[in-house]
């Protein structure tokens, strides 16, 4: 299943930089949201619940469509938008934000509510607006 993410990721990657070029990064963005929205909420209640193992790898996969293009159509917008003697700040914080969010601060995020609420309803608060109520239900949080 990490495999089929794995391909649709690196597709993906490579498509966020060639519809950045046709469409500009803003629309790319907002395509990758959708996608990535549109799977997470299929994931979880549509194949999670079956525990049908092709659906799983169809949404899971179809899913990972969403997370390169919202990202690097970003940083695709981030190169355009910044003038050419702030490139590697602006890069630089791009590549923080990004790895103190989605590996680091998302890690933390799971290792503090799966055992509180669960993993089912922890990848619910990958969900805008989700993890905010979802803190509320762990203790400290």
């Amino acid at each position: 299943m990490i495999a089929v993410y794995g391909i649709t990721v690196a597709v993906g990657a490579w498509l966020s930089g060639a519809l950045s070029d046709l469409w500009g990064p803003r629309r790319v963005m907002i395509a990758g949201f959708a996608v990535w929205l549109v799977f997470q909420v299929l994931l979880l209640t549509v194949a999670l619940p079956a525990m049908n193992y092709p659906l799983l790898l169809l949404i899971y996969g179809l899913r990972g469509f969403g997370y390169p293009l919202f990202a690097y159509g970003f940083l695709v917008w981030v190169t355009a938008a910044t003038a050419p003697q702030r490139m590697g700040t602006a890069v630089g914080w791009y590549w923080f934000a990004f790895t103190g969010g989605l590996p680091t601060l998302g890690s933390l995020l799971a290792s503090a509510t799966i055992p509180q609420v669960g993993s089912y309803r922890t990848l619910w608060c990958a969900r805008p607006g989700d993890a905010r109520r979802s803190a509320r239900a762990v203790p400290g949080a």
